[in-house]
């Protein structure tokens, strides 16, 4: 484990990020307003925690920007579709991390297998369920279509205008 950088340890490292970010100091000021409070710190020291925060703040805003396009997309489908892709967003994840690993050095890699196993499964629930779900509309529209045909009977050209309508409704639409 890395050591943690010096401004987190002086207790600073938030103060500094507001004095940068908020305050929009430069980073030369910042390092002599702390020397001249007793804090010895580098010029180097405060750019390593700023661009530490900044690589995280990107991070940050690509998770919410991914979360707000993932919610625009699936806000109008079944709970089947969201899942599907929360469960792609995992797969992606873990790929791209089993991808940076050189070797299996970390102390637990059965977490890490085990946890590409449920992945696997989750597919396999999510696939079942959009099934059901599927079938479970079908059986709905079936009803309906009958019970429909049981009011209707007496307006025939009616019937059929609505029949035709429900029949182009599916599962996946919006």
């Amino acid at each position: 484990m890395p050591p943690r950088p010096k401004l987190e340890m002086l207790g600073i490292l938030e103060r500094v990020i507001k004095m940068y970010a908020e305050d929009k100091m430069e980073i030369r000021a910042i390092e002599t307003i702390l020397k001249a409070e007793g804090y010895d710190v580098s010029k180097s020291a405060i750019q390593r925690s700023l661009k530490s925060y900044e690589e995280v703040a990107a991070q940050h805003r690509q998770v919410l920007d991914e979360a707000k396009l993932l919610m625009d997309t699936v806000k109008n489908t079944p709970n089947t579709d969201i899942f599907e892709s929360v469960h792609s967003i995992m797969a992606g994840k873990m790929l791209g991390f089993a991808k940076s690993l050189d070797e299996l050095d970390f102390s637990n890699p059965e977490k890490f297998i085990a946890s590409l196993a449920d992945l696997s499964r989750a597919q396999v629930n999510i696939g079942r369920l959009r099934m059901e779900y599927e079938k479970g509309f079908a059986a709905a529209k079936k009803q309906f279509l009958r019970e429909l045909a049981e009011e209707l009977k007496t307006e025939p050209d009616l019937l059929k205008k609505l029949r035709d309508i429900v029949k182009r409704i599916n599962a996946e639409s919006k």
